[in-house]
């Protein structure tokens, strides 16, 4: 016998057969109130069955079943503004770019663009200078690793930049690079999916419902005044609320920023 949740999954799969959705379209199909409906939806999205994108329209999400995820992105795109589009189209046509190739507020603008941009950092093994790259979504990271070695730069396809131009690397130089990985298990405190903004910090979903959540990792015996300041910098730059992971035995009074700043203390 079929029980609620099979006939809600059963009902909510039928609709999304239809295309993505957005959530208020959902909850109204059901005769559900959008709370109920997005916990129900995350749910399901936690067990991998359906899908949906980072960033919402409104107060709304775009869910959509697995093998759709295109046709979610590409309605996705249609909600951002001329100059949101302009950088994902930039993104789209290099394949691959280094943080150079963006303009400070490029690189601000894409950490509200994760359902098309990605990130990825990457260490010379010969210098060990760090270097970020952002990547169109569809690419995987062995796709942008293979593209930052040069490997596929003589089968890329035509009106996509040379590697060496977007990377601005001498052309006849080989990189061996390897990616960067947060320097703790952050899945451990409950982030998955980490994009590293600078140095130890990361954007992550967070809980049940896939919060995008800021994750400041801090390894030293105290935090101080200047730690939480620089953690509410980010809050208000990130629109997020912010978690300090740290194995610090001294913190500074955090009572002036509510809810914002979050301290987790890990283990060495």
């Amino acid at each position: 016998m079929a029980t609620e949740i099979d006939t809600l999954q059963s009902s909510i799969k039928t609709m999304l057969m239809a295309g993505p959705a957005l959530t208020i379209d959902i909850a109204e199909r059901l005769g559900r109130d959008t709370g109920q409906t997005s916990a129900i939806l995350d749910y399901f999205v936690k067990r991998e069955e359906l899908g949906r994108t980072e960033r919402g329209y409104g107060l709304s999400y775009f869910y959509f079943l697995l093998q759709d995820k295109d046709k979610a992105i590409s309605r996705l795109y249609e909600t951002l503004n001329q100059q949101e589009k302009s950088l994902v189209n930039k993104i789209r046509d290099a394949q691959v770019a280094d943080s150079e190739d963006l303009s400070p507020a490029e690189r601000y603008l894409s950490q509200n663009l994760t359902d098309f941009i990605k990130k990825v950092s990457a260490m010379d093994r010969e210098t060990k200078k760090g270097v970020e790259y952002y990547y169109y979504y569809k690419l995987s990271t062995d796709d942008v690793r293979s593209i930052i070695n040069g490997e596929k730069a003589k089968t890329r396809q035509q009106g996509i930049r040379n590697l060496q131009e977007t990377s601005r690397l001498p052309a006849a130089k080989k990189l061996a690079l390897r990616m960067l990985e947060p320097e703790i298990d952050l899945s451990k405190y409950g982030f998955s999916e980490p994009s590293r903004i600078s140095k130890n910090v990361y954007m992550c979903n967070y809980g049940e419902h896939t919060l995008r959540v800021t994750v400041m990792v801090i390894n030293k015996k105290s935090i101080n005044k200047n730690d939480l300041i620089k953690a509410e910098g980010y809050a208000s730059s990130n629109k997020t609320a912010v978690f300090i992971l740290t194995t610090a035995t001294k913190i500074a009074e955090k009572r002036q920023y509510g809810n914002l700043v979050n301290i987790i203390k890990v283990s060495q």
